[in-house]
């Protein structure tokens, strides 16, 4: 079986987004090597036109030898230009107009989103155009393309590749939400649905990482979970914290992650004598650190809160087997449900306790009916009442505990944990390739 990936974010690139198909593939090979080929087609990420290069991930630079050829494409550099331009645009207005005002702005809202649609068509078309002449001599040669989301142009090379060679079969890969509802550019993620659905018109099968997402595709395309998952072979062996350090790895992208529940919690033990502030400590490691400080002062943790920005992942790793505590955060409102973030997968081989925030108005999130399995606690702003004191006594427990012994233990389903190993998640897509 000879399979092409089409994606931004891939090996080596140090983003989230590149794990899930590098790892995919690794195991693929590492299992059915003798029966899978796996090839790359991807655009060149580092040239002189990138104002700000993508760093590599060393763990996932390893892995490129599972790749049979990769393929990674130069791209127009008036198009690099034009997309660092918008970086720039976005990084520059981001927080000019909130959701919650876009009532009396609709204009602004109109014409952001109007920019962005345009520069995206403009990129994805010319990025999409430059890859699929570089395969098209090639691409009778697969039997299976697979297309991942986020980025548009891999699903337009997927379907310019599907139309003029109709015996492939093509997957869709969504490893996040299409046209989120809690975005501000509401205008602007309608238009991105649709031209979604436009676009991979012509697949015949979806993939998607969780239950609750609405990839918008033809119903009649068959539809698959694939979750993300670990690596176990990653896996860090768990150390004594030498201080009670709660850590924070993964990016906070909004206010909507905000983890005041922790912060207060923490305020209220050391203001009752229970927490010894010099023993406890925030670490923070991811983008948007300067957020995340903020947040910090605001809740009144500025004190031992530290920001390490973004950190390479084998390091980031290394910092998680030290923590007391690990926590991460996410919203759950309507059409924008919550389950295991990516971060989350690497705290479930931690062996470390987890203290999952979920923010937002609905209740009984899936974290909130699964942390148990994972040996943690789950916050849930929307039962506040209910939720805090099981928060609050979950960071006393452990503190008193790590006092007393010098570590934290945790009890975790290890059937549970199991099934998110990349190795058993490669083995599920092997099945689906072969009842294509």
């Amino acid at each position: 079986m000879k399979v092409l990936l089409v994606c931004e974010w891939i090996a080596p690139a140090q983003t989230i987004g590149a794990i899930r198909w590098t790892k995919i593939s690794k195991y693929l090979k590492k299992c059915h090597g003798e029966k899978i080929i796996i090839d790359v087609l991807t655009n060149t990420k580092n040239n002189s036109y990138v104002s700000k290069p993508c760093p590599k991930d060393a763990l996932l630079e390893k892995e490129m030898r599972y790749f049979d050829h990769y393929f990674a494409v130069p791209v127009d550099s008036r198009v690099i230009r034009l997309k660092n331009w918008y970086k720039k645009a976005v990084l520059r207005n981001k927080d000019c107009i909130h959701p919650e005002e876009k009532q009396n702005h609709s204009f602004g809202i109109y014409f952001k989103s109007s920019i962005r649609k345009t520069y995206l068509l403009y990129y994805s078309w010319i990025v999409s155009r430059t890859l699929v002449s570089t395969i098209k001599s090639k691409a009778g040669e697969y039997d299976v393309i697979i297309s991942s989301y986020p980025s548009i142009w891999p699903f337009m090379v997927c379907s310019k590749l599907k139309s003029k060679n109709p015996k492939i079969k093509w997957i869709c890969d969504f490893r996040d939400i299409c046209g989120r509802h809690t975005s501000s550019f509401l205008n602007y993620g309608i238009w991105h649905i649709n031209y979604v659905k436009k676009h991979s018109a012509l697949a015949d099968a979806v993939f998607h990482v969780d239950d609750f997402i609405d990839t918008h595709t033809d119903k009649r395309v068959k539809d698959y979970t694939v979750t993300n998952g670990y690596d176990p072979e990653e896996a860090v062996v768990p150390e004594n914290p030498a201080m009670f350090n709660l850590i924070y790895t993964g990016t906070i992208y909004g206010n909507l992650q905000s983890v005041e529940a922790v912060y207060k919690a923490i305020n209220e033990l050391i203001h009752e004598g229970k927490i010894d502030q010099n023993r406890i400590r925030i670490l923070y490691a991811g983008g948007n650190g300067q957020l995340a400080q903020l947040m910090a002062e605001a809740h009144g943790g500025a004190e031992y809160f530290t920001n390490l920005d973004v950190i390479p992942r084998y390091k980031v790793l290394e910092l998680q087997s030290k923590a007391a505590i690990l926590i991460q955060a996410a919203f759950n409102v309507e059409g924008d449900h919550c389950a295991w973030t990516g971060k989350m997968y690497e705290y479930m081989m931690s062996q470390k306790p987890i203290v999952y925030v979920v923010n937002g108005n609905i209740p009984h999130s899936f974290p909130s009916k699964n942390m148990e399995r994972l040996g943690g606690v789950c916050y849930e702003a929307s039962r506040h009442e209910e939720t805090y004191p099981i928060l609050k006594e979950y960071i006393y427990t452990k503190y008193r505990e790590w006092e007393e012994t010098g570590n934290v233990s945790i009890v975790q389903d290890k059937d549970y944990v199991g099934k998110y190993s990349y190795k058993v998640i490669a083995e599920q897509v092997w099945e689906i390739l072969n009842s294509l």
